[in-house]
């Protein structure tokens, strides 16, 4: 599982990035919206996938890797929805 996690962490990371470089087109940046909206359920389910590998982690060398990756991916999470949050309010 922890194979699974680690694939779902880097996809979820890729598909970040590609979002940061789409751009707004003529009908009101819905597709930008349907793109950060399918990031986040891929976001969820790699966080479920890591706290699912973290508790059926055989060694405690292997859950500590796995606690410094979902720390990771949740910093990252917290980074985005601040940067969300102070982005719409600037806009607003």
């Amino acid at each position: 599982m922890r194979y699974v996690y680690g694939l779902l962490l880097m996809a979820t990371a890729v598909v970040a990035v590609l979002n940061f470089r789409l751009r707004c087109e003529s009908f009101g940046c819905m597709g930008l919206g349907v793109a950060w909206f399918a990031w986040s359920g891929l976001y969820l389910l790699t966080l479920l996938a890591g706290l699912i590998a973290w508790f059926k982690a055989p060694h405690a060398t292997c859950k500590r890797h796995l606690r410094w990756a979902l720390w990771t991916q949740v910093a990252g999470g917290l980074a985005l929805a601040g940067y969300w949050l102070i982005g719409s309010s600037i806009v607003s």
